[in-house]
């Protein structure tokens, strides 16, 4: 079954409604001459910037920060001479032996190795002379206050031996021992003259001896003691 549309048509015209929104006119204002108002210098208006977290210092660094015991001036040392720190730590409780003899004395013993670490582009490897020796030396001498009584070389490293005790100087007057004794004997000690036949006299008393003498020896010579 078919639908026929029926009756007449109409034509429709769309109605255009006023948009109150669309064609309002945005009011812009003149902008005019307004006074900036004047800022105070001390105050502080910079944005505030969060403080940074400390960072913790690796291990290596902190040793060469400080040096508070002779183990940590070695440890630094060897890290001069290009020891990286992660193969120090695993030697560093044998760098220094210490021992105390019955009279207080110190006694140091101080092992290093007699190579410095290879380098890492040519592969070479220097040898610490005595030269770096004795730096390391004066630097305990200095910070620890020990003396320097020997060092060895063996066994591919070196062993340095420091004291609290300083050596006795012979100028400080300690008798030097030398070959007289052996070449001339031992001098006897009763060689020396009685003080009392060294002093001087005064001319009474020289006066009185040769007097003396001479009635002695006149004595002598007219028969004893006959003579008045």
């Amino acid at each position: 079954m078919v639908i026929v549309p029926t009756g007449k048509m109409r034509l429709m015209v769309a109605q255009n409604l006023d948009n109150p929104l669309y064609n309002a006119k945005p009011s812009i204002e003149p902008i005019g001459e307004e006074e900036i108002p004047e800022v105070d210098p001390s105050i502080d208006t910079s944005p505030e910037v969060p403080e940074a977290e400390p960072q913790q210092v690796p291990q290596g660094i902190e040793h060469k920060q400080k040096s508070k015991t002779l183990t940590d001036f070695v440890y630094k040392k060897l890290e001069e001479f290009g020891y990286p720190g992660r193969r120090l730590e695993d030697f560093k409780k044998k760098f220094v032996n210490e021992t105390i003899s019955p009279d207080g004395a110190k006694n140091v013993t101080v092992e290093i190795p007699d190579k410095k670490y290879p380098n890492p582009q040519t592969g070479e490897t220097e040898t610490v002379e005595a030269e770096d020796l004795s730096k390391i030396v004066g630097d305990i001498e200095k910070i620890f206050g020990l003396h320097f009584n020997g060092a060895k070389r063996s066994d591919a490293r070196w062993t340095i031996n420091m004291t609290s005790v300083k050596a006795a100087n012979p100028e400080d007057g300690e008798m030097v021992r030398d070959n007289l004794d052996e070449v001339y004997g031992t001098p006897s000690k009763n060689n020396k003259k009685n003080p009392e036949t060294v002093r001087g006299f005064t001319i009474g008393e020289m006066i009185k001896s040769a007097k003396h003498d001479f009635i002695k020896k006149l004595k002598k010579i007219i028969g004893g003691n006959n003579a008045s």
